[in-house]
């Protein structure tokens, strides 16, 4: 019997389908979002440049494309599961976060609530070497992303949700308003 492709092997296709090149890409300078009508140029920083392959195998897990409603879960999700000591994961997380909120939030809320119930890639504390060596179902029975999840959200759930909205919101409009503060009074 064949063994499975290990997550290397998996990441390396969903790359190609995608045309991302052979690391995603995730050693540009620039990162370009794609917003349908518009590409927006940002800065990639190392911090991001060094674990958009786990942002890209949350793609995987979830069987998610890489169009905007997926990217928003896979936010949701994001945020619920944690991002560990990885700054540079929240800053861009929350800034999709934010843009989620007002384009899909049953998405986002669905990615962040099956979040509540599963553990992140980046809790499992393993090296990029151990993980990538991984099949795809022992990945998903790692992050018991097939277990069944409550399908009724909870109080704590939903505050839980209304304060990382909160968040974003500040950490998205914050910047605007000093600049208004600045130039406008």
């Amino acid at each position: 019997m064949p063994s499975s492709p290990n997550l290397k092997e998996i990441l390396q296709e969903f790359y190609t389908d995608n045309n991302f090149g052979e690391d995603g890409n995730a050693y540009n300078k620039i990162a370009w979002f794609d917003f349908k009508v518009i590409k927006i140029p940002l800065p990639n920083p190392k911090g991001r440049q060094e674990i958009l392959y786990i942002h890209d195998l949350h793609h995987l897990l979830h069987n998610k494309s890489t169009k905007w409603s997926d990217e928003v879960f896979i936010t949701g999700w994001e945020i619920s599961t944690g991002l560990g000591t990885h700054y540079m994961a929240w800053v861009f997380s929350f800034t999709a976060f934010f843009i989620g909120v007002f384009t899909y939030p049953k998405q986002l809320f669905l990615g962040f609530s099956k979040g509540a119930s599963t553990k992140g890639i980046i809790s499992l504390n393993l090296s990029k070497k151990d993980l990538l060596s991984l099949s795809l179902e022992e990945l998903k029975s790692k992050t018991q992303i097939d277990i069944h999840h409550n399908t009724k959200p909870s109080f704590s759930l939903v505050l839980r949700f209304s304060i990382f909205v909160l968040i974003s919101l500040i950490i998205f409009l914050l910047p605007i308003l000093l600049i208004v503060r600045i130039f406008v009074f």
